[in-house]
């Protein structure tokens, strides 16, 4: 399960806009107990549960334009996610 909040602003440039963002999310991971059947190859894995945040800082890029009778737009967007915090159980 994942839970995250975003702030954003757009700014215009014509055709075009650059938008600024900052995320932080929460995301959580509970993974049963596995355990297969085929001798000294079989995997045996305990379960586990993990918790972490992370945050996002980055922006998004778009510029629309026309392609004879056809209207596109080209989309970017890059951002640098950083741990803030994981925990084990």
């Amino acid at each position: 399960m994942q839970a995250f909040a975003e702030i954003g602003y757009r700014l215009h440039f014509g055709a075009a806009w650059i938008e600024p963002f900052a995320q932080i999310a929460r995301i959580w991971v509970d993974s049963e107990r596995l355990g297969e059947r085929g001798g000294a190859a079989a995997l045996e894995v305990a379960r586990a549960k993990m918790s972490t945040s992370v945050s996002t800082l980055g922006a998004r890029l778009d510029q629309s334009f026309s392609l004879g009778s056809l209207n596109a737009s080209l989309q970017l967007s890059a951002g640098w996610r950083t741990p803030l915090v994981t925990a084990f159980r």
